[in-house]
């Protein structure tokens, strides 16, 4: 599911030959089939090897269902490959997730003069797409709540990735200065 530039048309090409594929699986946690908005939900989420239906995913990542959809499609028009896969899904139809509200997003908190403290640091250089938020989720999941680290992401889509997964995670994007982003573990 990666790509050097995954919002060429060459990329989204190769988004959506990876994406096609996990539609109609079963969900990695309650076994019933996942449609097309799922399987970006999942991806989008850093589960593409293991893709979850909306409340499993939800669930998985300790977010209320509504919270996660309500950020999923606005999040989804951030990025080219994410806004044809989320065509793609709608045009497949499904499960109904292509109605989901647009609302919600991102929690920034202002930064208090210059760049906030950090407990951890990791350098993802150039990892991009779901490779960056499977990775950044098992990053959180080793801090402990409340905790800020600080992340620097050189993947073109990270400035639009990396506010989009915040917003749906329940984790604070602390401060962003491109490539770096400080990010604090939700209390959960």
């Amino acid at each position: 599911m990666t790509a050097a530039d995954p919002d060429t048309p060459e990329g989204v090409a190769r988004f959506l030959e990876g994406l096609r594929p996990r539609a109609g699986k079963p969900c990695a946690s309650c076994g019933g089939a996942i449609c097309g908005h799922e399987a970006l939900m999942s991806v989008m989420m850093g589960f593409q090897d293991a893709p979850r239906c909306a409340s499993c995913l939800a669930r998985a990542l300790g977010v209320e269902p509504d919270g996660l959809r309500g950020g999923i499609r606005s999040s989804a028009s951030a990025r080219e490959c994410f806004a044809a896969g989320w065509r793609w899904a709608s045009s497949a139809g499904g499960c109904g997730c292509g109605d989901l509200d647009p609302s919600g997003g991102t929690r920034m908190a202002a930064p208090a003069g210059g760049p906030p403290r950090h407990d951890a640091a990791w350098d993802a250089g150039d990892l991009g797409c779901g490779d960056l938020v499977l990775d950044l989720r098992m990053k959180m999941r080793e801090l402990a709540p409340g905790h800020i680290l600080r992340l620097t992401a050189r993947d073109p889509g990270a400035p639009a990735d990396i506010p989009s997964w915040c917003g749906m995670t329940g984790h604070t994007l602390v401060s962003s200065q491109p490539p770096t982003y400080w990010i604090q573990r939700k209390e959960n």
